[in-house]
């Protein structure tokens, strides 16, 4: 990606089911505020430094995931589609980064 080479960076792989952080399709919440319209978009990026000049070891292993937050967690078994289950318009992505100097660090966005 162009962006990825401008900032000396790379984008760790976005696993998992969910690829958007905003998806009217999978967030009832954010179907009821945009009525009639669809659309998927991811909204947060993390990228990774692959420049040599920090004293940091670079990662090994990384991913990112999209996460979808609901209360109570069975609100959606139990209710079906439901945007009072949903915590916000928009999900998370939580990343796992690892490296051999360091444990495993996870970071949620």
């Amino acid at each position: 990606m162009k962006r990825c080479s401008i900032l000396h960076a790379i984008e760790p792989e976005m696993k998992g089911y969910l690829q958007d952080s905003l998806d009217t399709s999978e967030n009832p919440m954010l179907a009821s505020l945009w009525p009639g319209e669809k659309f998927k978009e991811l909204l947060d990026y993390v990228f990774v430094s692959n420049s040599n000049q920090g004293k940091r070891p670079q990662p090994h292993e990384m991913h990112c995931d999209i996460l979808k937050p609901q209360w109570p967690k069975d609100c959606m078994q139990q209710n079906g589609p439901n945007k009072k289950c949903m915590l916000s318009d928009h999900f998370p992505n939580s990343c796992t980064f690892e490296s051999s100097a360091t444990k495993t660090l996870k970071e949620t966005h």
